[in-house]
């Protein structure tokens, strides 16, 4: 069942939903994605499958696990709440291609990001 259904988000409010899933997700006709979000919908999905020990034929690493999975999570909020995604290749929420793409962006946005959830949530710039 699609998560909307359940939720009953409202675009444009200040309550967003993500929802995680070990889940290998896919969009469209590409061949997988790491997380979908529709651009100020206030929900979202991403799924930790492709950046698991067991497909990326690594040594399982915990702490290399939670860094990609908040870096997804960071990128996806930002859609959720309508925050165009980020041109920074270093940011957190820029769009990634690959796995080693994603790995090289920073735990931490931009200074562009920062500032649009201030402005979407007001607060104090």
């Amino acid at each position: 069942m699609l998560m909307s259904k359940q939720v009953n988000p409202v675009a444009g409010s200040r309550v967003g939903y993500l929802d995680v899933t070990r889940v290998d997700l896919f969009s469209n006709n590409s061949r997988f994605v790491f997380g979908v979000a529709g651009i100020g919908a206030n929900c979202g999905i991403f799924s930790f499958c492709r950046y698991a020990a067991a497909v990326t034929e690594e040594p399982p690493n915990r702490d290399r696990l939670k860094a990609r999975a908040v870096k997804q999570a960071l990128s996806n909020i930002g859609l959720v709440f309508g925050i165009a995604r980020c041109g920074h290749p270093t940011c957190a929420r820029a769009y990634a291609n690959s796995l080693p793409e994603h790995d090289a962006k920073e735990m931490k946005l931009c200074t562009v990001c920062t500032n649009g959830f201030k402005k979407r949530f007001s607060l104090e710039q």
